[in-house]
């Protein structure tokens, strides 16, 4: 039974129930019961009719509600997995062209810089598909809190130093399943930019309420969290932000680096 065939049937059975009371009342039950009486039943009966089948009709609604939301969320993640392979690719096509560039380079002059050069664009392409592969590996955002539960605890692995705090206000309904994919990956990635940046790092506090989100840190200010540099991660963040309609903000605070995710509507 699909959603528009329930919610019909959520407004015709009661009509039914009436009508088939009253049938039965009038055609063989007037001798016993009296129309006083009656009265007083019918909206006894079709409550206790309307309440026991449209309970089951409420219970199949909200799974298939639970089942669409499972597959947009699967949808979800698939499209996420199509656009890092693009990434991926981009990247490892462009890191190739610039290496036989420097090849050439290094053929025709023998310049002894153009060997750290290559070096470096190795060092790149290396770090850059290790980064898109641990993000291909996409966890189970069914729950979205476990799974950033479980993120956290892996990551901590890496800084068992550091202390995580967690303050939870928002719901599973609080967001779209493409804002829970994209703020997934924007929150991992603050938290790897934390772990690998960040100095004297001791705390990281993860706020999440219905209209916003915070990664805070009480590390040094790192240079990866620039706003006017080039980081891919910051860019990576800001795009995702963009895509779902949030604005991401990096700002210092109190001597704390604060990561803010908003909808556009309220950061303005």
């Amino acid at each position: 039974m699909n959603t528009q065939q329930i919610k019909w049937m959520i407004f015709i059975v009661p009509a039914l129930v009436i009508g088939l009371w009253e049938f039965i009342r009038h055609e063989w039950l007037l001798p016993y019961i009296s129309m006083e009486l009656g009265n007083w039943m019918t909206p006894l009966i079709v409550l206790l009719f309307s309440v026991f089948i449209n309970y089951k009709l409420f219970q199949i609604l909200e799974r298939n509600q639970h089942e669409l939301e499972q597959e947009k969320m699967k949808q979800a993640i698939i499209n996420e997995r199509q656009e890092i392979s693009r990434e991926l690719h981009d990247s490892i096509s462009q890191s190739l062209f610039l290496l036989s560039v420097k090849i050439d380079q290094l053929e025709k002059n023998n310049e002894p810089q153009t060997y750290e050069q290559i070096q470096l664009t190795i060092d790149r392409l290396q770090e850059n598909v290790r980064h898109s592969i641990k993000q291909l590996r996409t966890p189970n955002i069914t729950n979205w809190k476990s799974a950033i539960q479980s993120t956290i605890e892996q990551l901590n692995s890496e800084k068992p130093e550091v202390e995580f705090y967690l303050d939870w206000q928002a719901s599973e309904s609080s967001f779209s399943s493409e804002e829970k994919v994209q703020f997934f990956w924007i929150i991992r990635e603050a938290i790897m930019n934390i772990l690998k940046h960040a100095k004297n790092v001791t705390r990281v506090t993860i706020n999440a309420s219905p209209k916003e989100i915070k990664v805070i840190d009480n590390g040094t200010e790192p240079s990866s969290f620039d706003k006017h540099g080039s980081h891919y991660g910051i860019e990576m963040m800001q795009d995702r932000a963009q895509s779902v309609g949030w604005k991401l903000t990096i700002n210092r605070e109190n001597e704390q680096t604060i990561l803010r995710l908003a909808r556009k509507e309220e950061a303005n």
